[in-house]
Parts: C-alpha cells; sequence; structure tokens
C-alpha cells in the first residue's frame, strides 16, 4: 500500500496465494486500485458470481483488472470455478516509503511495473519484453466519468487528469461493475493500447546504377524500419520479378505471428 494526504493505492505484488489453497485467485498480479481523496476512482470491477462459466472466467481473468495484457491473455492459469495451474512468478524489485517496483514473469512474457506516489501524483512506468499487442486498462468507478481525452491528456469528472507519455490508443468501453452477487451497475473502462509502425521496404541498392549505405534495421521512437536485401538488377522483366519475390517472402516471413490493424501498401511506380 502506498498512502499521501489526497491519495491512496494497493497493488497487488505478491502474486498467487495462498499457495496451497489458490482457489479464489484471480490472474491480477501487477494490478491495482486507487482512492483519490477518499473517493473510490480505479477500482476491481468485483464478484458477481461462483457459478462456472463465461462470466466466472471473465472475472478471474487478467484483462478485468487494472494492469497490462498481452494479446488479452492470462498471467495465470485459471480455469473453471476455483482451480489454478500455471502461475507467474512476482517479486518486489526494490521499495520506498512512495513507491514500489514488482515484476513478474509468465511462460514468455515479462513484466515490470513501478507505483510511484507523491502528494496528489501518482506516477506508473510499465515494461514489456514483448512485440505483441499490450494493453493497459483502467476500470473506473461508475461516479467517475471520463470528461475529454485529447493528445495524451484525459481528464476525468472528479478533477482528476491521466497523462500517458508513449504513443497510444485510449478508447473508453462500458463495463458491468458488480456491487453483489448478479448485481451490477454500468462503468467505464478505459483500454490503452500502444500504437507500433512497422515499415518494410529494401535496401536502397535494388538497381544496379544506384547504391548507397543505410541500416537494415532502424528504430525512431514507436516506429521501426526494416530494409531488405534483395538482388540488383537492370530492370529486367525476370530480374524485377526475382527481387520482387525475395522483397515478398522476407516480408511475410517477418510479419509471421503478428496482428496489425492497419497495413498500408504502396508501389514505387
Amino acid at each position: 500500500k502506498l498512502k499521501t494526504n489526497n491519495l491512496e493505492l494497493v497493488a497487488d505484488v505478491h502474486g498467487i496465494s495462498p499457495d496451497y489453497q489458490p482457489g479464489h485467485a484471480h490472474a491480477d498480479s501487477l494490478s491495482f486500485v486507487l482512492y483519490a481523496y477518499g473517493q473510490p476512482f480505479v477500482v476491481d470491477m468485483g464478484i458477481s458470481t461462483y457459478q462456472i462459466g463465461a462470466k466466472r472466467s471473465l472475472e478471474r481473468s487478467t484483462l478485468a483488472h487494472n494492469t497490462v495484457t498481452i494479446d488479452d491473455k492470462n498471467t495465470a492459469e485459471v480455469w473453471s470455478g476455483f482451480r489454478v495451474g500455471k502461475r507467474p512468478k512476482v517479486k518486489i524489485v526494490a521499495s520506498t516509503d512512495n513507491s514500489i517496483e514488482a515484476s513478474l514473469s509468465f511462460e514468455k512474457f515479462e513484466h515490470n511495473r513501478l507505483f510511484n506516489i507523491e502528494s496528489n501524483a501518482l506516477t506508473i512506468k510499465d515494461k514489456v519484453n514483448s512485440d505483441k499487442l499490450a494493453v493497459s486498462r483502467l476500470y473506473l468507478h461508475p461516479k467517475v466519468e471520463v470528461n475529454l481525452i485529447d493528445s495524451g491528456k484525459i481528464e476525468f469528472s472528479n478533477g482528476s487528469i491521466l497523462l500517458i507519455s508513449n504513443e497510444v490508443e485510449v478508447m473508453v468501453n462500458d463495463y458491468e461493475y458488480n456491487t453483489g452477487y448478479n448485481c451490477q451497475v454500468p462503468a467505464k473502462c478505459l483500454e490503452i493500447k500502444n500504437i507500433e509502425i512497422d515499415v518494410f521496404t529494401t535496401l536502397p541498392n535494388r538497381y544496379s546504377s544506384f547504391s548507397q549505405e543505410a541500416l537494415e534495421v532502424e528504430v525512431n521512437g514507436n516506429v521501426k524500419v526494416e530494409r531488405i536485401a534483395i538482388p540488383t538488377h537492370n530492370s529486367g522483366i525476370k530480374d524485377q520479378s526475382i527481387s520482387f519475390k525475395t522483397y515478398f517472402d522476407e516480408v511475410k516471413s517477418r510479419i509471421k505471428g503478428q496482428h496489425y490493424d492497419l497495413v498500408f501498401a504502396s508501389s514505387s511506380r
């Protein structure tokens, strides 16, 4: 727990417990809840049922909590109504009176999260090791509304402001906040997705009459450029066909397993 006069944060940095009987555990490691000025702000959606089914599975899942998911996958193997299989390795990396840093490792996914709280400000820094879609979610209390989203700045009805440093896409979704068993009220959830742009092009040597040095891989912020080496040619149909086929095969290989929201292609002709 981290607390100031105006903010109070409770974070799950312990992992699945108790180890000998984790039936009530959720896949919620590194998630948190936040009170601002004595009122609930970022909340846990709660439990509405113990009945085995889609609703029970959702409420135990990672994406139902205030943390990061990769491809909406769980960070613990929760199943049935009260079952837990594989569990994440969670450890506290560092802590002070006003900050705590913890890490999570589950299968191939690694997540490091830092909470720092000072007076009226809470800072959260996330690092993940995956090149797949990372999504962070914030479940808001039913009394909290989103008033404005503008260029990485989000304003809420309780007077709070969220600033996001990276290039992201922010969506406001509806969800059901559980006030008791089978009792829900509507509320809002922020879904924050990282935006990454992959550019696949060729090294500037495709024509035999022109050649220039260039990096094969270049990263600038959220933009990654990969330049593919292809055979040089003299613009003959056969040579161009071989070059285009080489480029096509290499791009197809590099994007295997990736899921893009938008694909834009252009021709040099």
